[in-house]
């Protein structure tokens, strides 16, 4: 015959059978709670879930005529341009980049989203984006050859999906009080659980892995419903580069964008408590298609004291994100001023004293 243990929910600690409650009680942090609902939490500790991540395989349109692709000797990067197009110098790395007949035409995109910010909008976020920055180098916008701002067409994957989710939570309700003699804290212990559906549409994940991705998912989102049916026209003055992650690559980034959207859209229900801490979690993707996609980008790759320093600008939004040098200079003349001046009230205080 086995006896039926059970640990408390809250602290792990065994629970014993208290008489006068008529509940299981944990000796160390004081909670109660019937046979029912421990129960029920064992089931939920044992039960594991599967998570299940299956897509539709992607089926390619076709690769465009009347392409050509240049390649950067320094990257690698292959950019495809209209036959009438030239490309002076790398995107991403700025060096020169040369004509490379061997290369194979560009996958025609399902939808593009054309250019809506101008070179001179991106040229003056460039500028906005450096002003009051007091430990910027005072020579970087003069050399950052920010005139050289290049339109990019991003390659994207989009992801399509029905997702299912269930949570566990441990959540906690404080109550604290006092007495003449003493400080009261109480604290009662809830499992939450949570379960629902969603339908995620278009979740973006970059295809190109010359193109940070913490780059293109801060400056998201773009609208993918203002998407038009892909046109060469649409890449006449830009260049367009090509993808080297494909869809499958590109699956475990969609999978963790959609489990973590539905993870947040279950945290959300749960409200009216001291703490939440989550217990367990999945995710089941009900559906799955995908969709290949161009998406604006205005990039700046400037070299400055031997160190690239990338910038990009969503080209239908305007957001902008980008990482600047520090002037160790400056620095440690605010540093020697600030302890200068503390220093000084210092004096002033022992003055007085």
């Amino acid at each position: 015959m086995s006896v039926q243990e059970f640990k408390c929910p809250g602290c792990g600690a065994k629970l014993k059978w208290d008489a006068a409650e008529q509940k299981m009680k944990c000796d160390y942090c004081d909670n109660t709670y019937d046979i029912a609902t421990l129960e029920e939490f064992q089931k939920e500790e044992g039960e594991q879930s599967t998570e299940e991540y299956a897509w539709d395989p992607y089926s390619a349109s076709g690769e465009l005529s009347g392409m050509k692709t240049y390649v950067c000797q320094s990257c690698g990067g292959a950019i495809t341009v209209g036959e009438d197009s030239a490309a002076a110098s790398c995107p991403y790395c700025d060096s020169p980049v040369v004509l490379d007949a061997n290369v194979t035409g560009m996958l025609k995109p399902d939808l593009v989203i054309p250019f809506r910010k101008t070179k001179e909008e991106a040229q003056q976020a460039m500028k906005n984006f450096c002003k009051g920055k007091p430990l910027l180098p005072p020579t970087f916008i003069s050399e950052s050859r920010i005139e050289e701002v290049k339109g990019l067409y991003v390659p994207f994957w989009l992801y399509d999906c029905g997702a299912a989710g269930k949570m566990r939570f441990d959540a906690t309700k404080v109550k604290e009080w006092s007495t003449d003699d003493f400080d009261y804290t109480k604290t009662e212990h809830y499992m939450v659980i949570r379960e629902g559906t969603a339908q995620f549409d278009d979740v973006p994940v970059n295809g190109s892995s010359k193109m940070e991705s913490s780059y293109m998912e801060a400056i998201e989102p773009f609208e993918t419903s203002e998407g038009v049916q892909f046109q060469s026209a649409y890449l006449s003055g830009y260049l367009a580069d090509k993808y080297d992650i494909d869809s499958v690559q590109a699956q475990p980034r969609a999978n963790e964008r959609v489990k973590a959207g539905m993870e947040q859209l279950l945290r959300n229900t749960v409200v009216g408590y001291t703490t939440v801490t989550t217990q367990s979690s999945s995710t089941r993707l009900e559906t799955g298609k995908i969709r290949y996609a161009m998406l604006p980008v205005w990039i700046l790759s400037t070299r400055y004291r031997g160190k690239i320093y990338k910038f990009a600008m969503n080209a239908q939004t305007g957001k902008f994100v980008g990482e600047l040098p520090i002037s160790w200079g400056k620095f440690w003349a605010i540093f020697a001023g600030i302890t200068a001046a503390v220093t000084a009230i210092g004096t002033v205080i022992q003055l007085f004293l």
